[in-house]
């Protein structure tokens, strides 16, 4: 009788603690306790709320107003048919360190911070208005230009072409003749008679995308191969400063040699205000040089091959290392589940972060992050080689090894 009275009463203060834990745990503490596996079982597997039904609709309610409609971003579409921003092959680089279109100061720097200059190896990659324009090889020795991780360099991928370039021009003979040409976003197309075949989009949107070296413009669809979509104009391209509209993808004409010797490849030139900017952005460790980042702000260099990236309604974490913003000109970086602020474009850009991987978040959720040290550079050399292992250090003077040496490219 004993043992089945303490039995009974050994069940009873099990059950009554597992109740008054269940009573005293708030779904705040449970939430804040989420792994990311969890996130991800609740997101997708879950028909219910593992909280009360009071607290599932205050969280519906509160995912309305936080995020409410999330705007359309400008983004490009790449203009070579088949091809995408990182699968198409680069000939040469927009020069981000050019003073004026094709005029030649004896350096080239590339989108992602790598430099050509005139300490090695040069050719003549251009001449216009007889000034040579140069392709340059790195200081480093052998070294091999990664660019888009497709740098073709015309055959000449350890050499950045070219000095003074505008724009980027992209190899399209890897896919033989009659390659299209696409719209990269919708707008209005206007024809030229110059000797480039310059074709021009303005987006309307204070952005135009420029087309060249074509060798049909909007031509009959029996003269563009391979088109699946119509043609405004059935006769052709042929008066210049003709308009007319045209979407996103569709094809506008065949990539030619046009004012090129003869030598087939897409030109894309990208300008905002009518000023020069790059479609893949600035990813160098250091200010960019390009003349629109000094003119409008240092946000101006955004990889417009990207669409903004918004944070789901409900979304509450995020991994270490995801960059946020939550109005587009103030950026932080998370770690330890806490936002750090990036200070300034020198920090930015040190990192190598790249506007178009932050993710927009709702008020909200930014007020709801703890707020951390800002983040700072590091003194000294940011990437070190310690027995063959690649580490980074950290502003807070720890050290991160890189997996295998393709994931620690120094600038």
């Amino acid at each position: 009788m004993t043992q089945v009275f303490l039995k009974n009463l050994t069940l009873l203060v099990i059950v009554s603690f597992l109740a008054l834990t269940a009573w005293t745990i708030s779904p705040n503490y449970l939430a804040a306790r989420r792994t990311p596996k969890m996130e991800k079982i609740i997101a997708v597997n879950s028909t219910r709320s593992v909280f009360p039904a009071k607290a599932e609709k205050e969280t519906t309610l509160s995912s309305v107003g936080q995020c409410g409609t999330q705007p359309d971003s400008f983004y490009l579409s790449f203009p070579v048919d088949k091809r995408t921003a990182y699968s198409g092959l680069i000939n040469s680089v927009l020069d981000h360190s050019l003073t004026t279109a094709y005029s030649a100061n004896n350096i080239v720097t590339a989108y992602t911070g790598e430099i050509g200059d005139n300490s090695l190896d040069k050719f003549v990659a251009n001449n216009i208005k007889k000034t040579d324009l140069y392709a340059f090889m790195s200081s480093v020795k052998d070294y091999r230009f990664l660019v888009n991780g497709n740098y073709a360099g015309a055959g000449y991928p350890k050499h950045l072409l070219y000095d003074g370039h505008n724009g980027y021009d992209f190899k399209t003979t890897d896919q033989g003749s009659n390659v299209l040409v696409l719209a990269a976003a919708d707008g209005v197309l206007t024809c030229s008679s110059d000797g480039y075949n310059t074709t021009t989009i303005n987006h309307n949107n204070r952005y135009k995308t420029q087309y060249l070296h074509m060798s049909n413009v909007i031509s009959d669809s029996n003269q563009i191969p391979n088109s699946t979509t119509p043609n405004p104009f059935p006769s052709g391209c042929s008066k210049p400063g003709q308009s007319v509209s045209v979407k996103r993808n569709q094809a506008i004409g065949i990539a030619g040699g046009v004012g090129a010797d003869g030598m087939v490849h897409l030109h894309f030139t990208v300008k905002y205000d009518d000023y020069l900017v790059d479609p893949y952005g600035w990813q160098g460790q250091y200010d960019d040089p390009l003349p629109i980042a000094k003119t409008i702000s240092w946000t101006a260099s955004h990889n417009l091959w990207k669409l903004k990236a918004y944070a789901a309604c409900d979304v509450r974490w995020h991994p270490d290392g995801t960059l946020i913003t939550n109005d587009d000109k103030s950026f932080y970086l998370i770690q330890g589940g806490k936002k750090r602020s990036i200070p300034d474009e020198k920090t930015f850009r040190y990192y190598g972060y790249d506007f178009a991987n932050a993710i927009n978040i709702s008020t909200e959720e930014f007020n709801g992050l703890q707020t951390d040290t800002p983040l700072a550079t590091v003194t000294g050399q940011r990437l070190r080689n310690a027995k063959g292992v690649t580490y980074e250090i950290t502003d807070r003077n720890f050290k991160r090894a890189f997996p295998s040496q393709d994931q620690a490219v120094f600038q």
